[in-house]
């Protein structure tokens, strides 16, 4: 979801913005940027209560119907409204993913962890743009944007999947004991 991610907040929002004829396209990213920034806040509290592999793929949901949706934003009020879902699915999984990898490592092996976590959300902060760049080109704005939905709804599968496993494995448990 990193390469996801960082194809979408690169220059990709703003051009599809003039694209679809819409001034200030930028401020798409401060307003999704501010609500991710809120549901951090204020969402923490139930970061914790709640089970993190749903939670998690339920932001990511939020997050690929973004995606998917923002190629057909044809007037300006429907472009600037997917910035809220999107900063919320932003602002969920980002933290719930960093909290599952720290969860589900043994204790030597955390700080690792958290590194790779990060290293590899930097690795697709960097290769995402340019991914991002040869879709443009083959496939226009709908196809960049459904692939970034397609391999954002992946992650929400493979955390889904997690939490199959984890039943199948210790049914009756969640993922907070």
């Amino acid at each position: 979801s990193g390469v996801a991610r960082g194809a979408v907040a690169g220059d990709y929002l703003r051009q599809l913005g003039a694209t679809l004829g819409i001034v200030n396209a930028g401020v798409f990213f401060s307003v999704a940027t501010l609500v991710m920034m809120l549901t951090r806040f204020f969402g923490g509290i139930y970061f914790d209560r709640f089970d993190k592999r749903v939670l998690s793929t339920a932001g990511f949901a939020i997050v690929a119907a973004s995606y998917a949706l923002l190629p057909f934003a044809s007037r300006p009020a429907l472009f600037f409204a997917l910035a809220l879902p999107l900063g919320l699915g932003w602002g969920v999984v980002m933290p719930l993913q960093a909290a599952l990898m720290f969860d589900r490592s043994a204790p030597q092996a955390r700080a690792l962890n958290q590194n790779l976590l990060l290293a590899t959300m930097q690795v697709g902060f960097f290769v995402g743009p340019a991914v991002a760049g040869v879709l443009l080109g083959a496939a226009g704005f709908t196809g960049l944007f459904a692939a970034a939905a397609l391999a954002t709804l992946i992650a929400a599968l493979a955390t889904a999947a997690l939490r199959q496993a984890d039943d199948r494995l210790s049914p009756g448990i969640d993922d907070d004991d």
